[in-house]
């Protein structure tokens, strides 16, 4: 198997994302071999049950050398097998709740020996995996950076609000120690929370997302304590600047760049540019996405008709879908905010995507 093997992108359930560790505390390595299995068991999850890979392939995409032994990934394989999780979803035609219990997968170890991995998810977990209805949309080349747990578990979340009118996701206090399994060691201290837990893994996340984060903080009243946590996936070109008389003020300059080999791979997207050049159509749900932006008086049609027009000539980015999105997501702040007065809007994503 080679690097190109991987897909680009692939989708990590709402509710793996969201499952709960019940018993041994999972790592960020087993959080990251869990991610790496499924993307590359995504483009076989409906026809096959048991997947293989090479041992010296995965070594080499987590990034663990030539030299190490396999133990620390056999205790990483360990875990997941052995350590269940709680998974919490809605029933469809009763609306209740519920929560089921499995583990993450089943793996062969007498197979590792021969230099390969047979794997298989538990089927409890397969449906929601190969079908996902919510969705985190995901790449090995973002994922695989990340240095702690943290960061990963809150970037997996922030991808899935990325691109949505509101693109942002509150938790109370109760639920961000839920949601990343934060020690007794942390409750009660906000202020604990945020110098260790909170503010590292912003700026881990501005450091390898294809968006910036931001983070408030809600009071229950005005001088009130802490009692919720809010992040905000924004554009990156828009988060490095702080507010939007900056935006406004910033340069419209587009960078000229020579010409590029069409061969070359992409280090962000895995890719060669060639693989890019298909024409491009917009998942049917960004397209419903964006009419909701729009609303009543807008047509979601001839903006991204206008989208086009705009990166016709320029090398197109990976996820097409989320830039239109970002892209139109302030256009509409500009429609809406007097703050965006001045911004130009179709300079600023234009001279992000390279020329050909």
């Amino acid at each position: 198997m080679t690097r190109q093997s991987l897909p680009r992108e692939f989708k990590k359930a709402e509710q793996v994302i969201f499952a709960r560790t019940e018993g041994e505390d999972f790592t960020l390595l087993d959080r990251k071999v869990f991610n790496l299995l499924l993307a590359h068991a995504y483009r076989n999850l409906k026809v096959q049950s048991v997947h293989r890979i090479s041992v010296e392939e995965l070594r080499r995409l987590m990034g663990m050398g030539q030299d190490a032994s396999n133990e620390r990934l056999k205790e990483s394989l360990e875990r997941l097998w052995r350590q269940k999780i709680a998974v919490d979803y809605r029933d469809d035609v009763t609306g209740q709740n519920h929560t089921l219990r499995c583990h993450h997968l089943s793996f062969d170890l007498c197979s590792m020996e021969g230099g390969f991995l047979d794997y298989a998810f538990d089927p409890l977990l397969l449906d929601y995996i190969s079908n996902p209805k919510v969705y985190s949309l995901l790449s090995w080349m973002n994922v695989g950076k990340f240095r702690s747990l943290h960061a990963l578990k809150l970037y997996e979340v922030m991808r899935m609000v990325f691109g949505r009118f509101t693109p942002s996701k509150t938790f109370t206090v109760d639920e961000f120690h839920s949601f990343l399994e934060l020690g007794s060691g942390y409750s009660g201290r906000i202020d604990r929370v945020r110098e260790r837990v909170i503010d590292p893994a912003v700026k881990e996340i501005n450091e390898f997302a294809e968006f910036g984060l931001e983070v408030d903080y809600v009071r229950g009243g005005r001088g009130g304590k802490v009692v919720g946590v809010k992040f905000s996936a924004v554009p990156k070109s828009a988060a490095s600047i702080s507010d939007a008389a900056n935006l406004a003020a910033a340069t419209t300059s587009i960078r000229k760049r020579g010409p590029r080999d069409h061969e070359t791979i992409d280090m962000f997207s895995g890719a060669a540019d060639a693989e890019l050049n298909e024409p491009l159509v917009l998942r049917s749900d960004t397209m419903e996405e964006a009419k909701r932006m729009l609303g009543a008086e807008g047509n979601a049609e001839d903006e991204f008709a206008t989208w086009q027009r705009e990166f016709k000539g320029k090398q197109r980015m990976l996820n097409p879908d989320e830039m239109f999105l970002s892209w139109l997501g302030l256009r509409v702040k500009k429609r809406d905010d007097d703050r965006f007065t001045g911004v130009d809007i179709e300079a600023l994503f234009v001279s992000m995507v390279p020329n050909d």
